[in-house]
């Protein structure tokens, strides 16, 4: 079992708006998403929870790392487009950012959801995707 110590910063739902890519968000336009919800305060600050992940054979879990309450569990076959996102300025949100796409799951009639991960401890890993 691996765990991470790491700050959620947001989720949202991934339905792409014009059903490209299998009707789920790229990791690119997720972003950029993301962005425009900082930039308009939807999402203030953005808003900061520290949680969790622990990661075994075949599931995910996301726990509040004050209380230990899980707040979520994933089977790993449900998760999809992990990707780091970094940027060179080491004080920008964007940062050593994890993220990942929940697939949609139709017996829980749950729409596909993106979440954004951040690591100030750790870096996360190589960067895959770089935006400054």
């Amino acid at each position: 079992m691996c765990e991470f110590h790491v700050d959620l910063l947001t989720s949202f739902d991934a339905r792409s708006p014009g059903g490209g890519s299998g009707g789920v968000l790229s990791i690119e336009d997720g972003v950029l998403r993301f962005r425009r919800l900082v930039a308009d305060g939807s999402v203030p600050g953005p808003l900061i929870v520290r949680v969790i992940l622990r990661l075994d054979a075949d599931t995910l879990l996301v726990s509040d790392a004050t209380s230990g309450l899980e707040m979520d569990r994933f089977p790993l076959s449900m998760i999809g487009q992990v990707s780091v996102v970094s940027s060179s300025d080491g004080r920008s949100f964007l940062h050593n950012m994890l993220t990942f796409t929940v697939l949609e799951d139709a017996f829980h009639m749950a729409p596909p959801e993106m979440y954004f991960f951040q690591s100030h401890d750790v870096p996360v890993c190589s960067a895959s995707l770089i935006y400054s």
